[in-house]
């Protein structure tokens, strides 16, 4: 006999199911197994949520009238910088949870240690799972230095989602070096055995570093001239020249600049005999943003590559509407008020000398739908960007990124309507520097469920379930065990996970 009092049911007149049969909204409930937290059932109809209730009585029920349940949101890029004091599991988890998201993946680099070893690895798993700190998933990339190429399958063995390298050398440092051609070359034949997504980060350093003479340091205009989007596209060419002698699946990242659509699409006009698959990624803040609206000394706004244009920014979104871009991402990175030149001294709004990266993940929703309402987007446009295709890029797909039946019962409840303001007292995440503080955007998370369990209620706050949050590893490929041939020397009993 089927054990109904273990079933909690999710009502809202408006649900973004995803099954073969529909993929639409539709009026009805999502019942959740208490048991093992996945989507039990989807009711379509009124008749099968009376039929069902008559039957449970004393069950938990839900009911979000017309707010959107869809599934819940996947960052796929995101610094979580665990071991500084500019984050941590337990804050950005909860900052993503109040932003709908219920899985997040960790960049390698910008932690302490970075995600370049096995043995790193294992202890930033470690970490995370100690203190029942986490909210939501947390899944990792692997790290492709110039010297680690020997770590790379081991890494992929252990779970990693896949592989991420940078070609500038002023975003790399001690811990975390840059590939030069040659050390690209290396790595894609090594990581081509681990069928493992190798995502990159692609701007590259130019020959002649464009100074402007007596610059003003404090004027957006200098930084941006000397970032210019020639860089970008300098190095995307680099990348597919390498990786159509190679059979692999290739992702770019953080990609800034419109110029990428011409070269994309004469790549995939190509026809080599190995020639890697390719999808590419923008973030919130090149959508959203323009350099005509960063006042001088704002370097809350610096990151790498810069925001560009407003001209850019809409070409962008051309590029969104032809469905150019596989994914979304924040590329969340924080900084303290130290770091990024904001409190009094001479470097106080220094752009060269402030550091990088902007902190948005938890506002990544409303932010990302203001635009997409202004450009003629839809909702099923977000899920697919926000949801479906970043679960697929992880490797995730086979239990996250959907509304269906025995997939994991991650949602995000948001009411797409709702028009508010950020601020600074609703940011959860640490070190709160956002450029987004002040504006005003449509649409508010309400809850974030994980496995069944609510991790964030805007109308409860602090009598959510406790963290449920897992650390998500990915099954190695046979084509990875079958590369695999390493012998953990430093590895003992206590270090098993």
């Amino acid at each position: 006999m089927e054990v109904l009092e273990l079933d909690s049911l999710y009502l809202s007149k408006r649900i973004l199911v995803d099954t073969d049969e529909c993929k639409d909204f539709v009026s009805g409930g999502v019942l959740v197994s208490n048991i093992d937290g996945t989507i039990k059932r989807i009711f379509t109809s009124q008749e099968e949520i009376n039929s069902w209730m008559f039957r449970s009585t004393g069950a938990d029920v839900y009911d979000f009238k017309n707010n959107i349940i869809m599934s819940g949101l996947i960052d796929a890029n995101v610094n979580i910088c665990s071991g500084s004091d500019l984050e941590d599991f337990s804050s950005i988890t909860k900052a993503a949870s109040a932003g709908g998201y219920t899985c997040i993946v960790d960049n390698p680099m910008y932690s302490k240690p970075a995600t370049t070893t096995l043995k790193n690895l294992k202890a930033k798993i470690v970490e995370a799972r100690s203190k029942n700190s986490l909210n939501i998933d947390v899944g990792f990339w692997g790290g492709v230095t110039s010297d680690n190429h020997d770590e790379l399958i081991p890494m992929a063995n252990q779970g990693v989602c896949g592989f991420k390298a940078i070609l500038n050398p002023q975003d790399s440092y001690p811990d975390f070096s840059h590939l030069t051609k040659e050390d690209l070359k290396k790595a894609l034949e090594v990581l081509e055995e681990t069928n493992c997504v190798f995502a990159i980060k692609p701007d590259i350093e130019l020959k002649e570093p464009i100074v402007p003479e007596n610059a003003n340091l404090k004027d957006y205009n200098t930084y941006l001239t000397m970032k210019h989007s020639s860089m970008e596209k300098c190095g995307i060419e680099m990348v597919l020249d390498l990786i159509k002698e190679h059979k692999m699946k290739i992702h770019l990242t953080d990609l800034s600049s419109s110029d990428f659509a011409a070269l994309i699409q004469k790549y995939r006009n190509q026809k080599t005999p190995k020639q890697s698959t390719l999808s590419v990624e923008t973030s919130l803040h090149y959508l959203s943003l323009a350099s005509e609206e960063i006042g001088n000394g704002k370097t809350e706004y610096k990151c790498s590559p810069p925001i560009r244009n407003g001209k850019n920014k809409n070409q962008l979104w051309d590029s969104m509407k032809m469905y150019d871009f596989y994914n979304i991402s924040s590329s969340h990175l924080p900084s303290s008020i130290k770091t990024k030149c904001l409190i009094g001294g001479r470097n106080r709004g220094n752009f060269i000398e402030a550091a990088n990266g902007i902190s948005s993940l938890q506002f990544g929703l409303p932010i990302f739908w203001t635009e997409c309402i202004k450009n003629r987007m839809s909702i099923h446009d977000v899920h697919q960007l926000m949801s479906c295709n970043p679960a697929k890029l992880c490797g995730f797909d086979k239990n996250k990124g959907k509304l269906k039946v025995g997939y994991d019962a991650d949602f995000c409840i948001w009411d797409p309507e709702e028009e508010w303001t950020i601020t600074k007292e609703a940011a959860l995440f640490k070190n709160k520097i956002c450029p987004y503080f002040g504006k005003t955007v449509k649409g508010r998370v309400y809850a974030t469920v994980v496995r069944g369990y609510f991790v964030y209620d805007a109308n409860r706050p602090n009598e959510t379930d406790e963290p449920i949050g897992t650390v998500v590893l990915k099954k190695p490929m046979k084509r990875c065990e079958r590369a695999l041939r390493f012998t953990d020397d430093d590895n003992n009993g206590d270090d098993e996970l």
